[in-house]
């Protein structure tokens, strides 16, 4: 098998982006010589290597392939170094790689991996790293907090499941308070009490680049809650710690979102049913006019009617949301908290991105849902999180919104759809969406100039999903990105009869006695175009 693999991955050197090994039972002679072949794909950007455990010989090719390469930015090592001598390796061949943006290590044997640690101090390419379900307390937090100090690269640091106590928490933020680049920690999932979160607040009054430090759970009395309350109100925490929410928080949380200068830039309330009413609904209304927070979760109990009314009125005039997630036990009245949420996203017109998550969703609430989707022209993503599995008359009610739907290129359910004419049409639908939003990426970028480019271009240039999907093609940043689509906008008012099929080259009048359209200038016919859309002229 090894001598087949290899060739195919050298005949597909020039263009393979991706490979993936997941949980083979190869021989190591196999996945070696995989590993050299690897070494001539000169396109590969991505290279996933999960539940291998590799060998020393396979962790040495791996090794060279991560000194010579320039093109792989993506590492993903789970469950596949076997020992701290394989992660030593990988450590020595970090300090000379340029390319790598993005790596995960996780559930790494525990031992000391201070290797890794310094290699940080060194690497200044790296931007995510992961370490999920690695053991990060005492001396390998201490470690962790040196190369903190030092590391100029880091953008995004994953800490869950990784046995952070409150001892190495005021580590980590002892090292953050010299930091200058980092900006997400997440420690979510992790044995961290009021102690390391205050720790945290502290560290903020040094550090001014770390935007969001993620917490879960905050064990700690009601007399702790409101001292950490106190706490980060005065440290102005709230616009970037986040944790799930007691009591005493809500009140000074809800002031913070009220200014524009200590707001968050996410707003989760997944225990907004465990807490008083009157002071979430007060949180909302503040979230109505906030210019700031692009992500909100809340989780609401079927009786609390009132917070239902305030989350509908604030997505009818929030303008900045581009995720929403709503969780309820069960949707199952006809008049619904999803029914309400969707009749009020018809009219809303910035949320790329819906989840919606509950054990049973109402027909009426599916019905909403179907109807949304066929006048909505902002989402993009679309996620039924739903214990119960829809009948196949139900999602039929949903596949014919999306033969309607031009926006949405990412549709889920929390289970495999049957096989069916349904689950086929909403398939269809999610393809046709990805190839217009794809056209006009390559109008954008100028890789495709016509009508057909230029309209999808049109339809899509408000839309939050063309950004995004520019900068994963082009790998430019969003600053360029923006300046690309500018471009591409001026480039339709210049060209607008000839896009728009009304002449093949330009305009020419007969010679008249007064003053012609074609001696218009530049600028005019850009002001005149500017009012004008390609798909306003209609070809017969």
């Amino acid at each position: 098998l090894s001598r087949p693999v290899a060739d195919l991955l050298k005949r597909n050197a020039s263009h393979l982006t991706a490979v993936t090994l997941s949980g083979n039972r190869m021989s190591q002679n196999t996945v070696n010589r995989i590993f050299r072949a690897l070494q001539l794909c000169r396109a590969l950007d991505e290279l996933s290597i999960c539940r291998n455990n590799l060998s020393k010989a396979c962790v040495n090719s791996l090794a060279r392939l991560l000194r010579v390469t320039r093109s792989i930015r993506k590492l993903t090592l789970n469950q596949s170094l076997q020992d701290i001598a394989s992660l030593r390796a990988i450590s020595e061949a970090l300090k000379i790689n340029t390319s790598l943006t993005e790596l995960r290590l996780g559930e790494m044997e525990e031992g000391q991996y201070r290797c890794l640690f310094e290699a940080l101090t060194v690497n200044e390419t790296l931007k995510h790293l992961e370490l999920t379900s690695c053991n990060i307390n005492s001396g390998n937090a201490e470690s962790l907090a040196e190369a903190l100090e030092k590391n100029k690269g880091l953008r995004d640091l994953e800490l869950t499941y990784c046995h952070i106590d409150d001892g190495s928490a005021e580590a980590l933020a002892r090292g953050l308070g010299k930091n200058s680049t980092l900006e997400t920690i997440d420690l979510k999932r992790n044995p961290v009490t009021v102690r390391g979160v205050t720790a945290f607040c502290r560290m903020l009054r040094k550090n001014n680049t770390l935007k969001k430090a993620l917490f879960c759970e905050v064990e700690g009395t009601e007399q702790e809650r409101t001292s950490l309350s106190f706490q980060m109100a005065q440290d102005k925490g709230y616009s970037r710690i986040l944790m799930t929410w007691a009591e005493p928080d809500i009140p000074p949380l809800s002031a913070a979102v009220a200014l524009p200068a200590e707001s968050p830039t996410e707003l989760h309330l997944t225990n907004a049913a465990e807490l008083n009413e009157s002071n979430i609904c007060a949180l909302l209304e503040n979230l109505a006019t906030n210019m700031h927070i692009k992500v909100l979760s809340v989780e609401i109990g079927a009786q609390h009617s009132e917070t239902t009314d305030a989350l509908c009125s604030t997505l009818a005039l929030n303008r900045t949301l581009l995720r929403l997630e709503v969780a309820i036990a069960n949707d199952n009245s006809d008049s619904g908290l999803f029914a309400k949420v969707a009749k009020v996203l018809i009219i809303n017109e910035t949320l790329s991105e819906l989840q919606l998550k509950s054990s049973e969703i109402s027909l009426s609430s599916l019905k909403s849902i179907a109807f949304m989707l066929s006048k909505n022209t902002t989402i993009t993503k679309l996620e039924l999180d739903v214990a119960r599995r829809f009948g196949t008359k139900r999602m039929a009610i949903i596949s014919r919104a999306m033969t309607k739907n031009k926006t949405v290129v990412n549709f889920a359910v929390a289970y495999d759809t049957r096989v069916n004419r349904v689950s086929y049409r909403i398939f269809s639908a999610v393809r046709r969406n990805t190839g217009f939003l794809n056209m006009a990426v390559r109008f954008l970028t100028q890789q495709r100039l016509d009508r057909q480019a230029a309209v999808a271009f049109e339809a899509l240039s408000k839309n939050a999903s063309l950004l995004p999907q520019v900068m994963k093609v082009t790998k430019k940043t969003e600053e360029e990105t923006k300046a690309a689509a500018f471009s591409a906008k001026s480039y339709i008012q210049s060209n607008y009869l000839r896009l728009a099929g009304v002449v093949r080259e330009s305009v020419v009048c007969h010679p008249g006695t007064g003053t012609q359209i074609d001696a218009l200038n530049h600028e005019c016919w850009c002001a005149i175009a500017s009012y004008l859309k390609i798909s306003d002229v209609v070809l017969e």
